[in-house]
This record gives C-alpha cells, structure tokens and sequence, in this order.
C-alpha cells in the first residue's frame, strides 16, 4: 500500500464576496461539502477508486473564517485551481506542511485583520477572545 505524503492548506473565507452561493449560516457544512467535490472530481476519484482521505477538514474556526484542509501532497496546486475557479470567496494563504505551521499563519493573518477592523488598543483583546476559542477546539 503506498503512503501519501500530506500537506495543509490553511484557507480563508469570506462570505460577502460570493452571497449568491453561500449564507454565514450554512456555509460550513456545503462549503466542506463542495470542497470535497471538487478534489474527487479533479482527481477522476471512480476512476481511480479515490476516497476522501485525499482531502479533509482538520480545523475550521468559524469566528476566524478559517479552513484547514489536508490534502495529498500531489493534489495541492490542483485543488489551489479549483478553489479559485469555483469558490471566489476562498482564499489560501499558506500551504504548509504542519498543522502547527498553517495554524501559527492563520493567527498572524487574523491578526492583521483584527488590528485593521478593532483598532491597536480593542484589537488584541478581540484577537485574544478568538485565539482563546480557537485553542479550546484543539
């Protein structure tokens, strides 16, 4: 049996930019769902006798409007096209090879966010009630 080397990829969302296809609701569980779609619809998964185990959620922080996805290390650039074709709203900002390395770059990323949106004196305290939830779910 050959072992797959996996990597992550740490992607941002932001509902705004594409109402049409998804509400703050819902956008969890179809998002995921469509996600999963397209990787094993861009690796031909019937033909290949592919399963999901080539792409999986392994963090999602919905106050950070973050997905951490696991992919299999040859299917990144592939599925980096498909989220940009299909999912305008899906931005990935790191690809990195540890959980820990895709985490530490979404807490810098939303950092900047915070900052921008709360201001320097409110904004770590907002960061931190975040960063606090975000640690919880480990």
């Amino acid at each position: 049996m050959v072992r797959h080397k996996y990597r992550y990829l740490y992607i941002d969302y932001s509902p705004k930019k594409n109402t049409e296809t998804m509400s703050k609701d819902e956008v969890d569980t179809r998002l995921v769902a469509k996600l999963h779609d397209v990787v094993l619809q861009r690796h031909g998964a019937r033909a290949k006798g592919l399963t999901s185990r080539f792409t999986k959620l392994v963090y999602h922080y919905p106050a950070l409007q973050v997905f951490i996805l696991r992919i299999a290390h040859a299917s990144v650039s592939e599925m980096e096209d498909s989220l940009r074709y299909r999912f305008p709203a899906c931005t990935v900002i790191h690809k990195g090879g540890t959980i820990r390395s895709c985490r530490k770059k979404a807490i810098e990323h939303h950092k900047g966010i915070v900052i921008r949106k709360f201001g320097r004196v409110n904004g770590p305290a907002v960061l931190g009630e975040q960063v606090a939830k975000l640690d919880a779910l480990d």
